[in-house]
């Protein structure tokens, strides 16, 4: 239990760390706060900028930008049914039950859902089952009222960790990452 917490510790500083590092190389920012009101999404107390953090095993996301977005990473998990029937739409559950491996399919929406989530500043008080989305080869589709409004981007980490990042629609959009880390 112990271990578990130090790691966690560890992975969430090193999130704070890529935060750091990019809003100095990105923005000019060497200094900054982060606040959190009650239960409610971490915010970076500056006009203009918006931050998201996640981590899994070994591995570390901070994602940072000029508007509201949402980041999860998490380690392919096991499938439980009654977590599948709780916060799975029926043509994911089909869509996973298809898939080769069930663990990476779920995992794969799980994170999407997340994502969403975190961009709204909801978390997990929002009705999982009712985000349905559709994961085909190249593209993610999203089957909500909020569809025309963002966009996703999911990438899997050489380790098997999927990172799924949630952003408003707009051309002016640029999604970078170490291309070293992920497949």
């Amino acid at each position: 239990e112990n271990g578990k917490r130090q790691n966690h510790s560890a992975a969430h500083f090193a999130a704070l760390d890529l935060l750091g590092a990019a809003l100095a190389a990105d923005f000019g920012i060497r200094h900054a706060v982060i606040r959190r009101v009650g239960l409610g999404k971490p915010v970076l107390i500056h006009d203009f900028l918006h931050m998201n953090l996640s981590h899994c095993k070994g591995l570390a996301v901070a994602a940072v930008g000029r508007m509201p977005l949402g980041v999860d990473a998490e380690g392919k998990r096991a499938v439980k049914d009654v977590l599948m029937q709780k916060v799975c739409a029926p043509e994911e559950i089909a869509q996973i039950q298809a898939a080769h491996d069930k663990n990476l399919a779920f995992t794969k929406f799980w994170t999407l859902k997340e994502a969403y989530a975190k961009y709204t500043g909801e978390g997990i008080r929002l009705d999982f089952s009712a985000l349905r989305f559709e994961i085909g080869a190249e593209e993610i589709h999203f089957h909500h009222l909020d569809a025309a409004q963002v966009r996703f981007a999911q990438l899997t980490d050489r380790s098997g960790c999927i990172v799924s990042l949630c952003c408003p629609q707009g051309d002016d959009i640029n999604i970078a990452y170490n291309s070293e880390f992920f497949a």
